[in-house]
């Protein structure tokens, strides 16, 4: 696996998931940096979920599109592995140096919704895999 072309790949991802989440919060007029997650619309939490399984999704087909990456549901669950670690420094990094932001952050992994996405990317990410390397077939 091509880790500095994964990377950027996944930079890319988290600024797009983040620039909607932007948006999402400009919408339902949510301050995401004092605002407890619980308190967060659930129309909010679905949006951003399906974004960014979606756009992760979309950054494991870009990272398969070159001939000489070896598509596989293995290496797109690898691939949605780095997705969910990074987005998970990601997180962290937003967060804790905000005001109360460990607090926010700790409740925030309280959510089932919040793990449901990682979940769902890393399934998103396997199956965009299987369905390359299907395609190459």
């Amino acid at each position: 696996m091509n880790i500095k072309r994964a990377i950027g790949i996944i930079l890319l991802i988290c600024i797009a998931v983040l620039i909607v989440c932007i948006i999402e919060s400009k919408l339902f007029s949510v301050d995401l940096k004092i605002t407890d997650p619980t308190n967060i619309p659930l129309a909010m939490w679905y949006i951003s979920i399906i974004s960014a399984v979606a756009l992760s999704a979309a950054g494991a087909m870009w990272f398969f599109k070159p001939s000489k990456m070896v598509p596989s549901a293995k290496n797109g669950f690898f691939f949605g592995l780095l997705v969910v670690i990074i987005g998970f420094i990601g997180d962290i990094v937003a967060l804790v140096f905000y005001k109360d932001g460990a607090t926010i952050l700790l409740k925030y992994y309280t959510q089932p919704k919040y793990w449901a996405a990682f979940i769902l990317i890393l399934f998103a990410c396997t199956l965009a895999g299987y369905t390359e390397a299907r395609k190459r077939k």
